[in-house]
């Protein structure tokens, strides 16, 4: 039988000459719930070049071959195309509250969300790459590897004590052991924006609780709403009854007390976050 896997609501298996490199990344894969060799489903030949792609054989052959991950991935998003995207990572908190935490790129949320996941023991539906099927209005589960980037696996075990892991190829770490056990109705109970903050230097976070509208206005150029049918109203009705908030700063530390705290998590001590 040959193994399937799952990314979001696309199924497929893997075909490749070098069985070790297969599993490898396989190792790093949701499985799906069903094996076998006649299903109708994708085949992702790794050993075969593909358009996209130049200089195929060095690809294969950087970091054995995990550099192929990102290329999954992105075959993945691209069969969602239809789906309402954000650019966004979303978790089940251990009490049951459903949790967007939304930011451009080095804004901190995967660093967050596996944060959150690791030490927490929150569950991460996604945890870049959110995905919303629109006519079911379902939030999907999208099990991509974590790749962080340099100097956050550190942050968070300065953060939690708790260093994320097992590492494969030194970059990726599988996220299944982590992952929702199914997608859920896309309803929104916390909904956190972070932004872009300079590492080097000590700013003091900030919160600033915002209105449903005044969330979803900055993050308009993180999603696709504005481009798919009833984006925009998807949105509305998502965030509706949320609690919103602007967050700026602050250590990971900090980050991480504050959104506990407003999902109704215990903390160890109050949350002293300076509010605007």
């Amino acid at each position: 039988m040959t193994k399937s896997y799952r990314l979001g609501d696309f199924c497929f298996q893997l075909k490749s000459s070098n069985r070790q490199l297969c599993d490898r990344i396989g190792s790093l894969l949701e499985r799906d719930k069903v094996d076998g060799d006649d299903d109708p489903l994708s085949v992702i030949d790794i050993d075969a070049p593909l358009a996209i792609v130049s200089d195929w054989e060095e690809v294969v052959s950087e970091a054995e071959g995990l550099e192929i991950i990102r290329l999954i991935v992105r075959r993945a998003l691209n069969r969602h195309h239809d789906y309402l995207w954000l650019d966004a990572a979303t978790l089940v908190s251990p009490s049951g509250k459903t949790v967007l935490i939304a930011g451009p790129s080095h804004s901190g949320k995967s660093t967050a969300a596996t944060a959150l996941a690791f030490a927490f023991g929150w569950k991460i539906l996604a945890e870049d790459v959110s995905l919303v099927e629109p006519k079911s209005k379902q939030l999907k589960t999208f099990a991509s590897p974590l790749s962080l980037r340099a100097g956050s696996l550190e942050r968070i075990r300065v953060a939690t004590g708790v260093l994320p892991g097992p590492i494969v190829g030194s970059e990726w770490i599988s996220i299944s052991d982590h992952l929702a056990e199914n997608s859920i109705d896309f309803r929104i109970d916390l909904a956190i924006a972070l932004s872009v903050t300079d590492s080097n230097t000590d700013e003091p976070l900030t919160t600033d609780a915002v209105s449903a509208q005044a969330f979803i206005h900055p993050l308009l150029p993180l999603c696709n709403a504005l481009h798919i049918d009833q984006g925009i109203e998807l949105l509305d009705e998502s965030l509706k009854n949320s609690l919103c908030f602007r967050v700026k700063g602050g250590s990971l530390a900090e980050r991480l007390q504050f959104i506990r705290a407003q999902a109704g998590e215990p903390t160890p001590v109050q949350n002293t976050a300076r509010r605007k």
